[in-house]
């Protein structure tokens, strides 16, 4: 008699069951489900589906500031060392090779001072044949390993064969019914314990474990700690904006609060562009939304109003 079978497990059940028991030799699942995590917040109402290209630029996003140096150390995320074809070997996982050569490219063509940034920024900045070029080849490399690996055996658990998340068609992937939102609701619980689990890998891969170093290797891959803004700053924006909010044009509060207006919890930028002061309910309501394009043309407009004046506050 055949045993019955188990029950269909839900999201968060199945994301935290890679968490915990999932096969890892790398960080490479770890890294497709912090890029879900907030895929899904931009898929609540309409669910559409994520294409290949988009899961690309996204995992560059999530890792490019991991090929920061670590002290004088370049970090590793794969535990394995794995043959390739032409009888080399590969000693870490494809983004994250990918990134490093990317990192290098800058350096040696003149632009290794954007290399720091969030790489939407490094997109914006870097105008150059040679870089779309690298960028290119680095796409279809991270698109082929990032399609047979992650996103075909995330969800192959012990004992499930059942998809909890998505399903694939093609370059495509479409979230289940009701995972979006599930996936949405529980982010803020789900995302610490994956990069957590994240850090420790990355540790054992690069012979750090010993030292203890999680939970500041933790800091170090996903910048958890925000700056610290100076007063002076806060006061700056106060007179930039005439003392008036920039989202609804009313006077300030007597207790106005600081808003990163691509919210921090999307991706750290405290860049003087990306600092306004809002009244403290538009700063509660907003929280880590992305604006509408009503409210993006207005913060444009006060960027672009007096660049001068707020390039001497950023100085």
């Amino acid at each position: 008699m055949d045993p019955a079978p188990l029950p269909r497990i839900g999201p968060v059940e199945g994301v935290l069951e890679v968490v915990r028991r999932g096969l890892k030799t790398g960080t490479n699942k770890l890294g497709l489900l912090l890029v879900l995590l907030d895929v899904a917040r931009e898929r609540i109402e309409d669910n559409r589906p994520v294409s290949r290209e988009e899961l690309v630029d996204r995992t560059l996003h999530l890792h490019w500031q991991h090929g920061r140096p670590y002290g004088e150390m370049e970090l590793r995320q794969m535990q394995a060392r794995k043959a390739r074809m032409d009888g080399s070997v590969a000693t870490d996982t494809t983004v994250m090779q990918q990134v490093h050569r990317l990192r290098r490219f800058l350096r040696d063509t003149g632009h290794g001072g954007v290399r720091d940034y969030s790489f939407p920024v490094v997109l914006h900045r870097v105008v150059d044949p040679g870089w779309e070029t690298a960028l290119g080849k680095a796409r279809r490399a991270i698109a082929k390993d990032l399609w047979r690996n992650p996103v075909k055996r995330l969800q192959n658990l012990p004992g499930r064969s059942e998809p909890f998340l998505y399903t694939v068609v093609g370059n495509q992937m479409q979230f289940l019914p009701d995972v979006p939102r599930q996936l949405a609701k529980y982010s803020d619980v789900l995302k610490p314990l994956i990069q957590f689990e994240f850090a420790q890998l990355a540790a054992r891969a690069s012979g750090e474990h010993r030292k203890d170093r999680t939970f500041d290797l933790r800091r170090h891959l996903f910048r958890s700690e925000r700056a610290m803004i100076p007063p002076g700053i806060r006061e700056g924006l106060i007179g930039l904006q005439n003392n008036r909010c920039v989202y609804t044009g009313r006077p300030l509060s007597s207790d106005p609060e600081l808003d990163h207006v691509i919210p921090w919890a999307r991706t750290p930028l405290s860049h003087i562009e990306n600092l306004v002061m809002t009244r403290r309910s538009v700063n509660r309501e907003k929280s880590d939304s992305l604006l509408g394009p009503v409210l993006v043309n207005k913060w444009l407009d006060h960027v672009a109003r007096e660049p001068r004046r707020i390039w001497q506050l950023a100085d």
